[in-house]
């Protein structure tokens, strides 16, 4: 019963995992394509984006925590999940046009 259990976990782990990082790889083409913002006149709808990309990168963020402490628990490896701090990275100078402009 707790073998069942445990690999039910790991499944609905793996399933999960497989999700993410789609909603990774989404997350990214929208961050890579951020340069076609060059309007100011629209500044605060683009900065109403940029707070929502902020969430959803904060929501990755605890996601990948999430998913390595149970990779740990598992006893499996750990996935790499540095595609989301390069993407961090690469956004935080649109954030901070695009936030200030509209201050």
């Amino acid at each position: 019963a707790a073998a069942e259990k445990r690999e039910a976990f790991a499944a609905a782990q793996t399933a999960e995992q497989e999700a993410f990082n789609k909603s990774l790889d989404k997350l990214e083409r929208v961050i890579n394509g951020f340069d076609k913002h060059k309007d100011f006149s629209k500044v605060r709808d683009v900065a109403g984006d940029v707070a929502k990309l902020q969430d959803e990168l904060r929501d990755a963020e605890e996601k990948r925590a999430l998913f390595n402490k149970r990779e740990v628990i598992f006893g499996t490896e750990q996935t790499d999940y540095s595609q989301l701090g390069r993407m961090v990275k690469a956004f935080e100078p649109y954030a901070n046009l695009w936030t200030t402009g509209a201050k």
